[in-house]
């Protein structure tokens, strides 16, 4: 099994960043990804090191969203291996995540992911439609993440979590 902390829409708050994995790390046992999805890119990239004190063979992965201005080094989406599922990694500002979630949907799958996982908008979203997980921890800012986990047969399992 392993498992992940989905974090997003940070803003600047690296310390609340900071505070909320503490708390998590309470009850939480070892990670194996650390998950931004933008919107604090570069707080994230800040905690790497603190992450990997905790953690030392975590991979801590990110993607850039909309108000990471000037953050040239961080890919707008990824397509990353979780075990045996395939996460599709964005911000959501590129697919209308405000309206619809179809379009992530749709691109998601014929990626042949397993899940989609974005921010944007701030509202936590845990849901499966046609076996596809759409999943949004809601603002890090607000005090809000996600654990997913999956086991060995590749099936994925999604919290949400606030602080």
């Amino acid at each position: 099994m392993k498992r992940a902390v989905i974090l997003s829409d940070s803003h600047g708050d690296e310390e609340g960043l900071r505070w909320m994995l503490e708390q998590l790390w309470r009850t939480t046992g070892p990670v194996d990804y650390y998950i931004h999805l933008g919107d604090g890119a570069r707080d994230f990239q800040r905690l790497e090191n603190f992450l990997l004190m905790r953690d030392p063979k975590c991979v801590p992965v990110g993607v850039k969203g909309n108000c990471d201005l000037g953050v040239d080094d961080v890919p707008m989406q990824r397509l990353i291996r979780f075990g045996d599922a395939y996460l599709f990694l964005c911000h959501g500002h590129h697919y209308a995540v405000k309206q619809t979630y179809g379009v992530l949907a749709h691109h998601a799958r014929e990626m042949g992911c397993q899940a989609a996982l974005f921010g944007h908008t701030h509202c936590p979203l845990c849901k499966t439609e046609d076996g596809l997980l759409l999943l949004n921890p809601g603002s890090a800012a607000d005090g809000r993440l996600a654990l997913l986990t999956v086991d060995d047969a590749g099936h994925l399992q999604a919290e949400l979590k606030e602080f």
